[in-house]
């Protein structure tokens, strides 16, 4: 029977790599693919925040109406993502 591994982590270094410019890009781009997936006629955006308390945070939101209608109606955020 296989011996049981306990694995501890270092929260240090785990909070220097959430906190790195390089894992912030890697955020930014893929919030950016995901808008590319999206009809760009309906009013979709791309907010970057700055680092929070944690890690890098980067948001695709509806930016008008037309947008939460669209995104009511076909899921095109949960689409964009891959979900549905």
């Amino acid at each position: 029977m296989a011996k049981r591994v306990k694995v501890k982590a270092n929260k240090g270094g785990i909070i220097d790599l959430l906190h790195d410019p390089g894992v912030a890009d890697v955020v930014d781009d893929v919030a950016l693919q995901i808008h590319g997936r999206l009809p760009h006629d309906k009013g979709y955006e791309v907010v970057y925040g700055d680092r929070g308390k944690t890690r890098h945070h980067a948001l695709v939101v509806t930016d008008d109406f037309k947008a939460k209608l669209d995104n009511a109606r076909n899921a095109s955020l949960l689409r964009a993502l891959g979900g549905a």
